[in-house]
């Protein structure tokens, strides 16, 4: 395994977030509960105490995303469910509305996924997108990820039932 550092990409900065950076955590963690962020990422289940189970996880490896000299991150990319030459679960997100449909996720994600597979030697990497989130999928499969199924009405997000497409890539394919 490699332990290499990120380079930064042009618009926003991509930094590997160490476990004891509470601040840069807390904040990320605040960022997720907000509704039209969760709503995207998990279901009506996960509560605070379970996102920052989640995030502070030993095998949950955090990227936050920031924007140049700008303290707070901007988005995040983050894996959980991380076993080295295994797989790991792939999670991210936009935290503005302003930032949002730019391509910052599209530049993003193959570098930190990259960066995932150097550092632990993932074989593969695994991704849901909740209902009809179009720009998820279309995101996933512009990176090659293929859909592999769709659980019908599998997760309750905002009070009602919601497919959940999986989505899954071979190191070897990206």
């Amino acid at each position: 395994m490699q332990n290499h550092s990120l380079e930064e990409v042009k618009l926003p900065g991509i930094k590997l977030t160490p476990k004891d950076s509470y601040p840069c955590l807390y904040y990320i963690i605040n960022q997720l509960m907000r509704p039209e962020i969760k709503k995207h990422l998990f279901d009506d289940y996960m509560g605070i105490t379970e996102i920052t189970n989640l995030i502070f996880a030993q095998n949950t490896v955090v990227y936050a995303i920031r924007h140049k000299g700008l303290p707070e991150p901007c988005g995040v990319v983050f894996f959980t469910g991380l076993v080295p030459y295994r797989d790991c679960f792939l999670y991210s997100c936009i935290f503005s509305p302003e930032d949002r449909k730019k391509g910052i996720i599209n530049d993003i994600i193959p570098k930190v996924r990259q960066d995932i597979q150097d550092r632990f030697a993932v074989h593969s990497v695994t991704a849901n997108v909740i209902g009809n989130n179009s720009a998820s999928s279309y995101i996933l499969e512009k990176m090659g990820f293929k859909k592999i199924g769709v659980k019908k009405d599998y997760i309750m997000v905002n009070g009602k039932y919601r497919d959940l497409s999986e989505y899954y890539i071979l190191s070897e394919e990206a």
